[in-house]
């Protein structure tokens, strides 16, 4: 991609969350749209951070003049429960305001993308949060996962290139 020619190299920021530790089973590349398994919400919303987390490391992989890295914002206050079910709503009212207590503003959850973006001297295709390198889900580094969620998600596109 032309950020591989950019002057002092390009950089990817893959936004995830700490709930990619949730998908305590790996990843389902083969039924990324739940085809052959059931749907949950919170099951299916890990498999998705985990597959940022995985996308920043082959991005290192395929492309080593790239900065890429994975970021969890953190819980920040936003609106991201506005086409949720109810009762979910519900309990986010309910416990608003121990909430409030606990998120972060907008402007507090840029601080790890904003610090990613400019850093330098990092490793690369890492898992950041709170401005600190952290430990990924161990299914990040799972033998050949990376090449093929980007095959997979090439197919499902219908464009990229594979390698």
């Amino acid at each position: 991609p032309n950020l591989t020619k950019a002057e002092g190299g390009g950089r990817v920021v893959l936004l995830t969350s700490s709930t990619h530790h949730m998908a305590n089973k790996g990843l389902f590349v083969d039924d990324l749209n739940c085809k052959n398994r059931p749907y949950t919400l919170f099951g299916q919303y890990s498999q998705s951070k985990l597959c940022n987390v995985i996308m920043a490391k082959e991005l290192s992989r395929r492309y080593p003049t790239l900065f890429t890295a994975a970021v969890h914002p953190g819980v920040v206050r936003t609106d991201v429960v506005r086409n949720l079910p109810p009762f979910i709503k519900f309990l986010n009212t309910a416990f608003g305001f121990v909430m409030w207590s606990l998120q972060k503003t907008p402007i507090e959850g840029s601080y790890t993308t904003i610090h990613t973006s400019i850093c330098k001297g990092k490793e690369n295709g890492r898992y950041w949060a709170n401005c600190t390198e952290c430990k990924e889900n161990k299914w990040a580094d799972e033998e050949g996962i990376g090449k093929r969620l980007w095959d997979e998600s090439a197919k499902l596109t219908g464009g990229g290139k594979k390698e």
